[in-house]
């Protein structure tokens, strides 16, 4: 049972690596082979998933809910940016990030700020989240949700 649950976090840390490199194999944007590399090393990916697609309603917005509405919400809003249920997903997805790229990029999931902040990789606005210090990391299956939604194109189900 060990051997296969190391098979199948190697094999979702493969697929996440090569999500993040280009037909050449170097990273298409900066930080995306750190975001990789951690999101690899935390065990996410399709071991961390729920089994079958992955819903933003069902399984994101939730996790927004639990880790992300206390800073951002309708009244405080940080980084313009409201992640209240019914709100969040027009703010995040293919919506420029005023650091530049996109929150949560379709086309191209690894370059999406939100995964290069929920996995340590970004410097940019701030630099990782959550912020708080009761929550010192964002918690590995949660990061491994949020990752299939966006690399299965952020659908809005």
């Amino acid at each position: 049972m060990r051997r296969e649950l190391a098979m199948v976090v190697a094999l979702s840390g493969l697929g996440i690596l090569a999500a993040a490199c280009d037909g050449a194999g170097s990273a298409s944007a900066p930080g995306e082979a750190a975001a990789a590399t951690r999101a690899a090393a935390l065990g996410t990916g399709a071991s961390a998933a729920p089994v079958g697609p992955v819903s933003f309603a069902k399984h994101v917005q939730p996790i927004f809910d639990s880790t992300c509405v206390r800073c951002h919400n309708s009244m405080k809003s940080y980084g313009n940016l409201d992640l209240s249920a019914g709100k969040s997903y027009a703010q995040l997805v293919n919506v420029a990030c005023s650091c530049g790229g996109k929150r949560v990029d379709s086309a191209h999931p690894a370059a999406s700020q939100l995964l290069l902040k929920l996995a340590g990789a970004s410097d940019r606005c701030r630099g990782v989240m959550p912020m708080t210090k009761a929550l010192k990391s964002f918690d590995p299956g949660a990061y491994g949700i949020v990752e299939s939604w966006v690399s299965a194109g952020a659908p809005n189900n």
